[in-house]
């Protein structure tokens, strides 16, 4: 009986997944990519992509196909309830002008997901699901899914926040914070947005508002904080829409964009966030994307950076694949931690920026951000 064997097997078809199996194919590599979902399908998420995430979906010549159904946005907008705030106009790390493109994770999986089914060397499994992991000794060596065992070379977890095969690495390390979640809903406004159209990040005592336009009249609404003042406020799916209409009426900002405005889906929640990962590789497997570790919502670069390491990772596991000097993929034996690590971590926007540090107060980390930030 023939086993099906592929050279990389990738475990998740989000934006992560999907730029680690458009840069190993257009490598020469053989991809089997594998998601339990059948796309579309909804995913919570804040739906900025920021001028990061457009460079990267450029980079992979996936630009053309997102930016006709997606929103333009020109730039942040960052304030305190009844406190300070700070606008700035999205350039890039030069100071020239850019943009960033507001879009339904729905929508932006799914072109993604097609540009995948179209690469030759990309064999797309929807509605298969990755239950474990074979090995040989500690070597990774293939999968066992839902339709029967797939032998690889390399296996790439992008399986998102939770990541089961990060567990099943034995790379899954304890949260150290009191976790936090998140809850999103859109909105059909009254009126098309003028010019300019700004994403928009309230922070209201431990609760943070994200607003995001995706298309002229729509706007999407992402609620950020701890589990402790989500109980508080009993704040959850079914409570999200009376919550924001409620808050708008207290708050000016909130009020000015959701006055009239008519919820259009049901409310979808994420989390726990601030997951961490002990290493993003191990011998013959590799972490990308939110299953490498959380990255704080609050820089809006999780896309961005997920696209950017997936085809970083997509350049490392060729190097490891191949011989050297572009030859021929040669059977992998073992995946060296350290140039993984470093092609996995990918500098961030602005030479200068700080990481946000979980301990500090939410509008200590705005100040960070705004500093460190070339916009």
């Amino acid at each position: 009986m023939t086993r099906a064997a592929v050279e990389v097997a990738v475990v998740g078809a989000g934006p992560a997944g999907v730029a680690t199996a458009l840069g190993c194919a257009r490598r020469g590599l053989e991809v089997a990519l594998l998601d339990r979902a059948h796309f579309p399908r909804d995913k919570p998420c804040g739906e900025g992509l920021l001028p990061q995430a457009v460079d990267a979906l450029a980079a992979l010549g996936l630009l053309s196909r997102v930016a006709p159904h997606a929103c333009r946005l020109d730039g942040i907008v960052f304030s305190v309830a009844g406190g300070p705030r700070a606008q700035a106009d999205f350039c890039d790390g030069a100071g020239a002008p850019a943009f960033g493109l507001g879009v339904r994770r729905r929508v932006l999986d799914a072109l993604l997901v097609e540009a995948a089914r179209a690469q030759p060397g990309v064999t797309l499994l929807e509605g298969v699901t990755a239950r474990d992991l074979q090995f040989r000794g500690a070597q990774v060596t293939g999968l066992q899914t839902s339709v029967g065992p797939l032998e690889a070379e390399v296996v790439v977890a992008a399986d998102g926040l939770r990541s089961p095969m990060r567990a099943r690495l034995g790379l899954e390390l304890p949260a150290r914070r009191p976790p936090r979640l998140g809850l999103r809903v859109h909105f059909r406004l009254p009126h098309a947005l003028a010019p300019p159209r700004l994403v928009e990040v309230l922070v209201s005592g431990a609760i943070e508002y994200y607003l995001t336009p995706v298309a002229d009249d729509e706007l999407e609404v992402a609620v950020l904080g701890p589990a402790r003042a989500f109980a508080a406020l009993e704040l959850s799916a079914a409570t999200l829409v009376a919550h924001l209409l409620s808050a708008a009426t207290e708050n000016p900002e909130l009020g000015a964009r959701l006055q009239g405005a008519v919820a259009l889906d049901r409310p979808l929640g994420a989390g726990p966030f601030r997951q961490r990962a002990r290493a993003v590789v191990t011998s013959g497997a590799l972490l990308v994307g939110d299953a490498a570790g959380y990255f704080d919502a609050l820089t809006g670069e999780g896309v961005g950076l997920a696209l950017a390491s997936g085809d970083a990772a997509a350049q490392a596991i060729f190097g490891a694949l191949s011989t050297g000097g572009g030859a021929a993929p040669r059977p992998l034996r073992h995946l060296h931690p350290g140039p993984l690590s470093v092609a996995l971590s990918p500098p961030a926007r602005g030479a200068g920026r700080r990481p946000l540090k979980s301990r500090l107060p939410r509008t200590i980390h705005l100040r960070i951000l705004i500093h460190s930030c070339p916009w």
